[in-house]
């Protein structure tokens, strides 16, 4: 699985800190140099890459 890279700075930084996003075939990414969230297509729905568990919403 290849990351993606930031939309908005084009950095290849970026972090995963949501294993969904809007869609169920998206995933929800940080960039690092910019500090940005975006959402980008999941290539792979195994998991490989897990969100960093401080970012995960608990109720």
């Amino acid at each position: 699985m290849s990351l993606p890279t930031c939309p908005f700075c084009g950095a290849g930084t970026v972090e995963r800190v949501g294993q969904w996003g809007g869609q169920i075939i998206t995933a929800q990414w940080r960039c690092q140099a910019c500090n940005t969230y975006f959402e980008a297509l999941r290539e792979d729905f195994d998991d490989p890459v897990p969100a960093d568990p401080r970012h995960e919403r608990r109720p």
